[in-house]
């Protein structure tokens, strides 16, 4: 069964992937100029790509890091990982979409989160699946754990910074399960502002395609109050 392409680097920052090409291209300049016919027919087809599609991928290339954790798919049912594959689509359909599109990364992607995320196609979509778990990263200063159990409020999402969204479904809420992992690796933790903006929310506890629409909306230039009120089912609204 074929797998997405792994990244061999860890996690890095638009602006260290932008180093990372410049050194690239400056090693190019200096070897030799030998004739290469799979290199000329590939810089042919670039050409055709829509300008549409061109701009998402230079988009998502730049874009804001978020990362949803799959690390927790040992505690969750065949079912619930289904529901989880289920918003991970939701979440890249998203993200296609936006006006400002965010690098998506799939993080600990293997075991079955994987077989189920490649049956649903995930080799075909501009997303990252690293197999490897975010913390194994050796500095983790620049990430941010969204966690509802969090004690402070994410005032802003920036450049510079990876977010990390548990891959948790809320059928049955772990408590605290993000709160503590963020707490073993020493990973700074917040909540999403909801009491702050949306008067009378009913839980905190959302899926993870709808804090990831909350933080493309945001990102996008929504304020909080709109971003949050798009993604927050009315359900968990009172009137």
């Amino acid at each position: 069964m074929e797998t997405p392409k792994e990244l061999t680097e860890e996690y890095k920052t638009p602006a260290e992937i932008e180093e990372g090409k410049e050194h690239s291209k400056q090693e190019k300049e200096t070897s030799s100029t030998t004739f290469n016919p799979t290199e000329e027919t590939k810089s042919i087809s670039d050409t055709k790509i829509r300008p549409a599609r061109q701009r998402f991928l230079d988009g998502i290339a730049s874009g804001i890091p978020i990362i949803i954790d799959c690390s927790f798919q040992t505690v969750q049912t065949d079912k619930e990982l289904n529901s989880l594959c289920r918003q991970i689509s939701l979440c890249y359909a998203s993200n296609k979409k936006a006006p400002v599109p965010v690098r998506l990364i799939v993080g600990s992607f293997n075991g079955d989160i994987q077989s189920k995320l490649i049956r649903a196609g995930i080799k075909d979509w501009d997303i990252e699946c690293r197999e490897d778990d975010f913390t194994t990263t050796t500095d983790l200063s620049s990430f941010i754990f969204l966690s509802p159990d969090a004690e402070e409020t994410l005032e802003d999402v920036q450049q510079g910074s990876f977010y990390v969204i548990g891959g948790l479904v809320d059928r049955e809420i772990r408590n605290e399960a993000t709160k503590i992992k963020a707490g073993e690796y020493g990973i700074r933790k917040y909540r999403l502002p909801v009491e702050k903006y949306i008067k009378g929310c009913a839980s905190p506890i959302l899926a993870v395609n709808q804090v990831f629409d909350i933080l493309l909306k945001k990102i996008s230039g929504s304020t909080w109050e709109e971003a949050l009120l798009s993604g927050i089912p009315q359900r968990k609204l009172k009137n």
